[in-house]
């Protein structure tokens, strides 16, 4: 899975499965569902607290993810 504007490998360390069943979605939706996912992670981590480092790597990307959001497509 490549993307300009998705770090697939900061989605692989907070989504744990959902990363997994990516592959199997349609290819033009999969980019804007992985997108929503990082943004639902974000707002739940800052809720929750970051426990891990790959969810402290989530909360210091945080404004690059939103501008992610800000230029999609979707």
């Amino acid at each position: 899975m490549n993307s300009s504007w998705i770090d697939w490998a900061l989605l692989k360390g907070v989504s744990r499965s959902f990363y997994l069943t990516l592959r199997i979605l349609p290819a033009p939706v999969r980019e804007s569902i992985a997108l929503a996912y990082l943004a639902a992670r974000v707002s739940d981590t800052l809720a929750d607290g970051a426990t891990s480092a790959a969810e402290r790597r989530l909360l210091e990307r945080q404004g690059e993810i939103e501008r992610w959001i800000a230029d999609s497509p979707d």
